[in-house]
């Protein structure tokens, strides 16, 4: 099999592994957009936040303010890996569902957290009695919960622990969508997704205090599932790779941008905008090509490590280039300048945080390998 040239050259290193030895390059080039929107959603939120402006009426903080539909993409993207192995048979048993999950995220996950602790405490001056039990309760993912709010350690936790809720319960949900059969699952997995929309946008859900859990955003994770559903039974986990489904992407990330500028009620269609960005991205021919390219595969997957750390690093660097940005210059060019010095650093960074903090912890893949039986193999860029 051959490798792309940029894993032929000696980056192989950097590829996310993974439990059965599996790999589909589109993911990981979705994850690449998902952290990429993530990152330029929190440097245009830090640079009109430092420098005191309005982004109103700016076209360039207006489209990096919509970068937060990445963490909703991730969500998916959680829902189509979870769901995958219960769908083709290749499931571990429940007591290795919930190790992997405990071996391979929560140590990178307790690092962050401990780090940013002893920053907040010895840079920051925080009193660190008083931080403890936020530290302890983003720890065990139940700071939204207890707290009613975001972690005070790591802000960007919440979405983890909306994550974590999903893993805890995804089990029990599959088993009973797996009974359902093929046109039933189907059925019920769409269903999801239209009343996943409507919980999103609802404000009688959020009159009830549960934006931050899974009862908010479970519509983006059916998304995923059903994807994973279609992959499976449907292309047999060999996407069509062809020019319709090129266009399901592009009307899927067309109707994204769409629903997050009109806004409102339209944000009850961002399931259904994911569900077809993800359907396409996978079946297309020029968007596995694209997402399929080791640079963007590669970035995507330290996305795990690069969302962990990537508005520490943003505010560190930030503090640096502030006194070159002001008021005198549009914002756009501000946010230009920003992101041409603050984007490499954050990846130059993450590159060494995930292989020192995340890339060992992925290891224990080898046990999970002898598990599963006929994992799918790996795929090469000349096979998609």
């Amino acid at each position: 099999m051959r490798l792309p040239r940029w894993e032929s050259i000696g980056l192989p290193g950097l590829r996310r592994d993974t439990a059965d030895g599996s790999f589909i390059p589109v993911i990981d080039g979705l994850r690449f957009i998902a952290i990429t929107a993530v990152v330029l959603y929190h440097l245009q939120a830090y640079v009109v936040v430092k420098t005191g402006r309005s982004s109103g009426g700016d076209w360039l903080a207006l489209l990096m303010g919509q970068g937060y539909i990445g963490v909703q993409l991730f969500f998916a993207i959680s829902g189509f890996i979870i769901a995958r192995p219960f769908l083709n048979g290749t499931a571990p048993g429940l007591r290795r569902y919930f190790v992997r999950r405990l071996t391979r995220l929560e140590p990178p996950y307790l690092i962050n957290l401990l780090l940013v602790y002893v920053l907040l405490v010895t840079v920051l001056g925080a009193d660190p009695a008083a931080l403890f039990p936020h530290l302890l309760a983003s720890a065990l993912y139940l700071h939204n919960i207890l707290f009613g709010g975001m972690s005070q350690i790591n802000f960007l936790a919440w979405s983890l622990e909306v994550e974590f809720q999903f893993y805890m319960l995804a089990p029990a949900l599959l088993a009973g969508l797996i009974a359902l059969g093929g046109w039933g699952r189907r059925l019920a997995l769409l269903l999801l997704v239209l009343a996943g929309g409507w919980a999103y946008r609802s404000d009688p859900l959020a009159g009830l205090g549960v934006g931050a859990t899974l009862v908010s955003f479970f519509g983006f994770f059916a998304a995923g599932i059903l994807a994973a559903e279609i992959y499976v039974s449907r292309w047999r986990e060999r996407p069509p790779l062809s020019w319709g489904w090129d266009v399901v992407a592009l009307v899927g990330w067309v109707g994204l941008l769409g629903a997050l500028l009109v806004g409102g009620e339209a944000r009850s269609l961002l399931s259904i905008g994911i569900l077809l960005a993800l359907l396409g991205s996978l079946g297309g021919r020029w968007s596995a090509r694209v997402l399929g390219w080791a640079p963007v595969y590669l970035i995507g997957g330290m996305c795990y490590t690069l969302y962990l750390y990537h508005f520490l690093i943003i505010s560190a660097v930030g503090r640096f280039i502030l006194p070159w940005l002001g008021a005198t210059r549009p914002l756009w060019v501000d946010l230009l300048m920003a992101g041409f010095i603050i984007i490499p650093v954050v990846l130059a960074a993450g590159t060494v945080l995930f292989l020192v903090t995340e890339k060992p912890f992925m290891r224990w893949r080898r046990e999970g390998r002898r598990s599963g039986p006929n994992p799918v193999p790996a795929l090469s860029r000349d096979q998609v």
